[in-house]
């Protein structure tokens, strides 16, 4: 298929494009993933991509544009981590850590309990999003010497990052801890 760009006006074949013409249709089929569509309101971009990033990361690798925002990538991926620290362990973690911290008197018990709870959440966000950046260098490395390497680190980390989204199951609380133990983030 060939046709005119609706933006530039260039003359353009199917294959230079990620958003393609329908077959027999004169509607445009959008396969943009969907945290890259401004159109869309934030949350239905959140869900959307982590829905993507568990059910169909085929079209999530293929729908991700070769000029995608890697800080973009880095951010919805910074939020999965936050999101299933702060929604699926805190609640946990005061409970088993801070709730005993409390009762031990002699002032400042609950300062005393929220400092290591801060730390633990911290160490674990960060540590999350270092583990995936550190896999995608690996992922990286192995396309580098495995020679399908097509495009650039920025590429790689990108997709490896939208693809934790399915680490959103980790936000169950009292459930998604025990689904992430093994790694979260790396689909």
């Amino acid at each position: 298929h060939e046709f005119d760009c609706v933006s530039c006006g260039r003359h353009i074949t199917e294959r230079e494009c990620v958003v393609r013409p329908l077959d027999g249709e004169d509607e445009i089929a959008s396969t943009v993933v969907p945290w890259y569509q401004e159109h869309l309101g934030f949350f239905s971009r959140f869900f959307r991509t982590c829905g993507w990033a568990m059910v169909r990361p085929i079209e999530l690798g293929k729908g991700t544009p070769l000029t995608a925002s890697t800080a973009a990538a880095v951010g919805f991926m910074s939020l999965i981590q936050l999101l299933g620290v702060v929604v699926g362990g805190f609640p946990l973690m005061v409970l088993v850590m801070g709730v005993p911290m409390l009762g031990g008197g002699g002032g400042g018990g609950a300062m005393a309990a929220a400092f290591p709870l801060l730390v633990v959440a911290s160490v674990g966000v960060l540590g999350t999003v270092a583990f995936i950046l550190l896999n995608a260098c690996v992922a990286h490395l192995i396309l580098v010497f495995t020679g399908r390497l097509q495009h650039g680190l920025g590429r790689t980390v990108t997709l490896c990052c939208l693809g934790s989204g399915s680490g959103i199951i980790v936000a169950i609380r009292c459930f998604g801890q025990y689904c992430g133990a093994s790694g979260s983030g790396i689909s």
